[in-house]
Parts: C-alpha cells; structure tokens; sequence
C-alpha cells in the first residue's frame, strides 16, 4: 500500500526544486544584468565554480544504488541545507563570491535529495501502475514548481524594492521541504529487491556509449545562451512581459512532453532524436536573421521540440546502457559538463557579443552534434550495441 504523505513528499521535492530552478536561472540574471548590473566576467568565473557541484549527481545515485541505510537520514540533511543555503544565496546576492558559494552548496544537495527520493519512490512502487502514477506526480510537481514563481513575481514585484518580497516568498515555500522529509517513508514494499549489478560474461561496447555523450554534450550546448537570453527578453520588453512569456513556454514545453509520450511511444527513437536535433539547431542558427516577433515565434518551437527531444532521450539512455547504472550516468555526467562550461561561457560573452549571435553559434553546435549520434545503432534482435560500419 502506498503512503499518502510519500505521495504529497514526491511532489514537493520536485515543486521545490524547479521553483528554486527558476528563481536562479530565470529571474536572477534578470535581476544581476537589469537591476544591480553586476560584472559579467566574474559572474561567469563563479558559475563555473558553482556548476562543478553538479558533478556529484551521477556518483551519488551510484552510491544510493548500493546503499540504502542512510537515504532518509540523507535527504532530511539535504532538506535542511537546502533552506539555508537558498536563504543565504537570495540575501547575498551583491556578493558574487558569497553567490557563488551559496549556490554550489544549493546545487549539491538538490542533487542529494532528488536522487535520494527517486531511490525511495522506485523501492515504494509495487507494480508498474504505481510507478507510472509517482512518474505523472514529479511531472506535475515540476511543472507546478516552474509556474510557481511566475505567479508570484507577477503579484509581488513592481519596483526594485519589491524584489526582496519575491525572493523571501520563495524561501517561506522552500521551508516546508524539510517538515516533510521526516514523515518520508523509506521501508520497501515486501515484495521488492534492491537490484544489484553484477559482473557478466558479456560487455557493452564502450564506443557507442562514448560517442553518445559526446552528442550530449554538444546537444546541449543550448545551455550558452541560458543565462543571456533571459535579461535581453525583458531589455527588449519589461520583466513582466517575460514573465508572461516564460509561463507560456512552460506550457509550450509540457505540451512536447505530453506529444512526445503519446503520439511518437511507438517511433525510433533515434530518428526521433536525430530530427529532434536537426529541427533544433536548424531554428537557432536562424534566429539572427529574424526580427523579434518572428524569434519569440522560433523560441516557442525550440521548447515543444524540447519537449519531444526529452521524452525520447530518457528511454533511448536507458536501452543504451541496458541498466546498467554506470553507463547511464557516464552519459549523463556529459550533459552536466554542458552546463558546467556553456553556461558559465555565454555568461561571459554575453559582455561582448550580441545574444542572437550566441543563440547561432549554440545553433551550429547543436546541428554538430548529430556527427557523432548517426554512428551509433542499437542491435534491438540481440540487446546489444555497436558503431555503424
């Protein structure tokens, strides 16, 4: 039998986190280019900094693989880090240092409570019905979570002063998180064995997994323009327009999500990705020869392919690797080196080249990307994985 609070706690873990999401990557480079005009180099100096804590994910789900005995105690740890750290990083936000160091620990250990939830909701789910109602659950509650401050930011903030009320909101709705975490119920159900991997006669050919990171990596070298596009949208309109406009596209991407899983379950998934990605690219590189009403046309396009592009990754991961937990998280470590160096890397030139000339250059990376991707096959009769001759 499933615990209601579990339910509610899956939730909020994915609420809180894309509410966080959203207050550091949407509203405070708004906040850090248009209101205190902070200096860009050094910012992109600190969130590279910053980012490295990223790098703990795949270890850490590794490591709640093999032990469960600490993961409540884990992420009631991270609960209470969590607050603190998102509550100093919003209170010292004219320090870029203090920033940076603030928002490393933060990143940490969202990390640390979302792999150490999934861990428990997976041993908490009986049956495949169960897992499919606490996977629809983290998607609303992620996408509730992305929404979430849009709605408040649109309430509250209408002068420089009223940014204090925005950011202390967020942190009254992160605070619960950590009441929650001790009612977490982490005990599997009877029938349930933690699934070990062991050494097999049979390997998996590392070239496709190597030449799939890399596609990651290139496929998400969108990431360089994360940071500058979100203060040039309310420089070219006002904050409350993107407002409006980010609460749009949110709704553009979980419509991608929804297409992606019902009408294209059944296709390739490499086709699927490979035009995904060339769809992608192909609308990025043109964006600077567009006005701006015809760019927020191609940025709402970019975030429904998104939306599809996600929905066929995940499973397309998970085959490659055939469950085997180092090589799924090998393939993700690369995704998070594209946001360690691109993010930090657009912040930077954000100083010296025109945003829609990032946006093209990511564009072209993005097209790049499929190079490496076309030379991967999956042998679907016999399981296995090896380079296209």
């Amino acid at each position: 039998m499933i615990n209601k609070s579990n339910l509610f706690i899956y939730f909020y873990t994915y609420f809180s986190a894309d509410m966080i999401f959203v207050y550091t990557r949407s509203y405070l480079p708004i906040y850090f280019s248009n209101i205190i005009k902070i200096d860009t180099t050094q910012l992109s100096f600190v969130l590279f900094l910053s980012y490295l804590a990223l790098l703990l994910r795949p270890p850490i789900s590794i490591y709640f693989d093999r032990k469960n005995s600490k993961r409540k105690f884990l992420v009631i740890l991270s609960g209470f880090a969590i607050l603190v750290s998102f509550s100093l990083l919003l209170f010292n936000l004219q320090s870029t240092l203090l920033f940076g160091v603030f928002y490393a620990i933060l990143l940490a250990f969202i990390s640390i409570s979302s792999v150490g939830v999934n861990k428990i909701m997976i041993s908490r789910s009986p049956d495949i019905n169960s897992k499919n109602k606490n996977a629809l659950l983290i998607q609303i509650g992620a996408i509730s979570g992305s929404l979430f401050p849009i709605f408040i930011f649109l309430i509250s903030v209408d002068s420089l002063s009223n940014w204090s009320i925005f950011f202390i909101m967020g942190i009254i709705f992160t605070a619960p998180l950590l009441l929650f975490y001790f009612f977490l119920k982490e005990k599997p159900y009877d029938n349930y064995h933690e699934i070990e991997e062991k050494p097999t006669k049979s390997s998996i050919n590392k070239k496709p997994i190597i030449l799939v990171s890399l596609f990651l990596f290139l496929a998400y070298s969108d990431r360089l323009f994360s940071y500058s596009i979100k203060p040039w949208i309310s420089t070219q309109t006002s904050i409350t327009f993107f407002s409006i406009l980010w609460f749009i596209l949110i709704l553009i991407y979980t419509f991608g999500n929804i297409i992606g899983g019902i009408f294209l379950k059944k296709l390739n998934c490499k086709k699927i990705l490979i035009i995904t990605t060339l769809i992608i690219g192909t609308i990025l590189f043109l964006v600077p020869f567009t006005n701006f009403s015809l760019f927020l046309v191609i940025y709402g396009a970019y975030f429904f392919v998104s939306g599809l592009f996600l929905i066929k990754l995940i499973p397309y991961k998970m085959e490659l690797a055939q469950n085997r937990v180092f090589y799924y998280q090998l393939m993700t470590m690369f995704s998070i080196l594209a946001s360690i160096i691109f993010i930090p890397v657009g912040t930077y030139l954000y100083k010296y080249i025109e945003t829609e000339i990032i946006i093209m250059i990511s564009g072209i990376l993005i097209i790049l990307s499929i190079i490496p991707f076309y030379f991967v096959k999956i042998n679907e009769e016999e399981g296995s994985i090896f380079i296209k001759k």
